[in-house]
């Protein structure tokens, strides 16, 4: 997953503000693995096809750190992850809603989550707004 972003910029994208790109993968594992969040991923063969993550809000699925492989792209893996992280939630949780960040100018997840029934949504009180980032949330 390391080799998914180019740069300092498209990491920040994925990971949000406040994280720095890792030198390296066992940097980028050990950030992972330290997240409050939980993380599923989706893989064919031993190899990598997308990644997400979940935190559980009381009633609430918020999903974060979304990624399909390059390599990989334009072939519904993000709708089948967001779908996965969902049941994951449900599982655990009496789900009432899902919320997600992305960034305005990432054009192919905004349209995957719309798809999926996510919409633009004022930020929580306690968030301090990002510059061209959208909230979205989906009730379930």
């Amino acid at each position: 997953m390391f080799d998914w972003f180019e740069d300092a910029f498209q990491f920040a994208s994925w990971a949000g503000p406040g994280l720095t790109r890792p030198d390296n993968k066992r940097q980028l594992q050990k950030l992972i693995s330290c997240s409050p969040y939980q993380s599923l991923a989706i893989k064919n063969k031993g190899h990598l096809l997308a990644f997400g993550q979940l935190q559980l809000i009381g009633s609430r699925a918020h999903l974060a750190r979304l990624a399909v492989n390059p390599l990989h792209r334009r072939q519904g893996l993000s709708l089948l992850l967001v779908n996965k992280i969902i049941a994951l939630a449900a599982d655990e949780t009496i789900l009432k809603s899902v919320s997600l960040f992305v960034f305005r100018y990432n054009k192919a997840a905004l349209g995957a989550y719309q798809q999926l029934g996510f919409v633009e949504t004022a930020f929580p009180p306690s968030i301090k707004p990002i510059k061209d980032c959208i909230y979205m949330t989906m009730h379930y």
